[in-house]
């Protein structure tokens, strides 16, 4: 067969033709070869986070101590009817202390009025015997125990001592153990004549002078 002729005037046979063809196959091949890895190049993976296994000790302590937590033995509830606390009484009249007394209640068992009334009658025996007259200057309970800040309450009236009692009944609840209270009652001098009329009227007044003794027990300054 004649070789066929270029528009040249070239001669070109078969095989020249397919050695070029390969040379451009071969050309085309590794450009895209070259594309491909510089595409691989650029393309970037996410870097994985390796995630540590948990540890089988960190696990069985991990129990452990949830169980230790839930097991532990709840406080029962205190009952404050078998609490006591302690109160410690003072009278106080002309700088001089006495009717001192104290001890051990339970709730609602110290009766304040029932003190109250003996100090009255202690301190008018003193007032007597000095010849002074006197009048009630205070009236305070302080109420103190360990790791508890101290509390001053006035007592006017026995509901006052109650409402002490109170407060008193919520701190045993709380736990706090040796609560006490100190309780003192202050008397302060006052005149001895009002209105013209004195004690030595009074004392020296006739048993069947009603009025006169009536007038001058008026005139001293008692509760």
């Amino acid at each position: 067969m004649a070789p066929a002729q270029s528009r040249s005037g070239r001669a070109i046979t078969p095989s020249a033709k397919k050695s070029k063809f390969d040379s451009v196959v071969a050309y085309l091949d590794k450009s895209n070869g070259k594309q491909t890895k510089k595409a691989a190049r650029k393309q970037k993976h996410p870097r994985r986070v390796a995630t540590p296994s948990p540890s089988p000790e960190s696990d069985q302590e991990l129990i452990e101590e949830v169980t230790r937590q839930s097991s532990k033995p709840r406080k029962a509830p205190i009952d404050v009817t078998e609490c006591k606390y302690t109160v410690g009484c003072v009278t106080v009249f002309n700088d001089r202390k006495f009717n001192q007394d104290s001890g051990w209640f339970h709730l609602g068992d110290f009766k304040v009025h029932d003190y109250d009334a003996k100090a009255i009658k202690a301190v008018q025996v003193l007032a007597d015997k000095a010849k002074l007259g006197y009048e009630l200057e205070s009236a305070l309970a302080i109420v103190s125990a360990p790791r508890l800040k101290q509390l001053t309450k006035t007592i006017s009236d026995p509901s006052d001592w109650e409402g002490l009692e109170g407060l008193i009944e919520d701190y045993m609840k709380e736990g706090f153990r040796f609560l006490r209270v100190d309780y003192t009652v202050t008397y302060s001098k006052a005149p001895r004549r009002v209105n013209g009329l004195g004690m030595e009227d009074y004392d020296n007044a006739d048993e069947d002078d009603a009025p006169a003794r009536k007038r001058a027990r008026g005139n001293v300054y008692s509760f």
